[in-house]
């Protein structure tokens, strides 16, 4: 399988899979202590964060002006821990897809197959280059306006006195170096899911592909096709286990962030500031629709496999085989769901409704007074 190359590169990049050449002991060493300060690195800008909150915050501008940062680099510490005990579970799952019933047996299946590995390919690359884009142009933009007023680009407190021009530089980098491997473990995390969920969305294919055949392919039956059927089901299920914790903290985390983003929106004049937090809080949305999209494709999906039993030519089955094909139809009534700690259902409603709710929030909690725009 030649899918998720670029993920599994990232995944390197960041010190969270050693490559496989790397087999010396002193190369394995390396790589530990290279994971090591950069896991360090974000863990500490998150401690900072987290200090500054509590000892230097006192109005309800900086509050929002910390707390989103403090939410975003929060996330992204929690994906890394996933991503530590679950990413041998996620590897497992995507070598399922290449056992039986999931594997393609003829050209016409392989041909569907490599159609949505190359939609994987092109999806994950569209995803990290949007966020990384937005990480390299923020960055871009500090260097000319906040690193000349020696001004950090996030509000942290800090140990050590800023008065000293190395010690400055160091700092600035350390949050360039943090918000960097921050993004990259948010568009991992966020690649792995919608990959599985678009495996599994071509297994429903390949699986109306040969209920389509049965009668004209004599490598397919009703059996197949229903243990095929059931397969499926229990691949959406072990997805959804691996990856539910993390789901329910990304909606939490990018619901509370998106609520202060607009609401400093509704107090920052038109400029550069508003701009910048106008692009972040689209890509806090971007996050949420992800999963709600990819999700609502797979539930829709699965509840098309009824249609496609009522399609076959029922009349040339036998008995048996009719019999297990109602099975099929009647389980396909319930649909492939993927949930949030089985609360919040990843689906495009729920995607409109957490929106609209965040939207209604931050203008409860704005002040009466308009934005202005220079």
């Amino acid at each position: 399988m030649h899918t998720l190359q670029l993920i599994f590169k990232l995944l390197t990049l960041i010190g969270l899979l050693r490559p496989s050449s790397w087999k010396s002991i002193w190369k394995r060493a390396l790589y530990h202590l290279y994971t090591t300060a950069l896991s360090a690195l974000m863990v500490a800008m998150e401690t900072f964060l987290i200090l500054d909150l509590f000892l230097n915050v006192d109005n309800q501008d900086d509050l929002s002006e910390n707390l989103y940062v403090t939410l975003t680099l929060l996330s992204s510490c929690c994906k890394t821990f996933m991503l530590f005990i679950y990413l041998g579970d996620i590897k497992s799952l995507l070598d399922i897809i290449q056992e039986e019933p999931h594997v393609p047996v003829n050209d016409e299946e392989v041909e569907i197959r490599s159609r949505f590995e190359d939609r994987i390919e092109w999806n994950s690359m569209a995803y990290t280059v949007t966020l990384d884009c937005f990480t390299t142009l923020l960055w871009i933009s500090a260097l000319f306006t906040d690193f000349r007023h020696e001004k950090l680009k996030f509000r942290v407190w800090l140990p050590n006195c800023l008065s000293s021009p190395r010690l400055f530089t160091f700092n600035f980098v350390h949050q360039i170096v943090a918000t960097l491997f921050s993004t990259n473990t948010n568009v991992i995390y966020d690649c792995l899911f919608s990959s599985l969920l678009i495996h599994i969305y071509c297994q429903f294919e390949i699986l109306e592909h040969r209920m389509r055949n049965i009668t004209i392919n004599k490598n397919y039956s009703a059996r197949l096709c229903a243990y095929h059927h059931d397969r499926i089901y229990k691949l959406a299920l072990m997805v959804d286990n691996n990856f539910k914790m993390m789901t329910s903290i990304q909606f939490l985390i990018s619901t509370g962030a998106v609520c202060f983003n607009l609401y400093r929106l509704s107090l920052l004049t038109f400029g550069s500031k508003f701009v910048e937090t106008s692009c972040y809080t689209l890509c806090l949305l971007l996050q949420i629709f992800y999963y709600c999209w990819f999700g609502n494709e797979v539930k829709l999906k699965s509840l098309e496999v009824s249609d496609t039993v009522l399609k076959c030519d029922l009349t040339s089955l036998d008995e048996k085989s009719k019999k297990i094909l109602l099975l099929i139809m009647r389980r396909a009534l319930e649909p492939v769901q993927f949930t949030s700690l089985h609360v919040i259902s990843m689906n495009i409603e729920c995607f409109t409704s957490v929106t609209a709710e965040d939207f209604l929030f931050s203008v409860q909690r704005a002040p009466t007074e308009q934005c202005t725009i220079e």
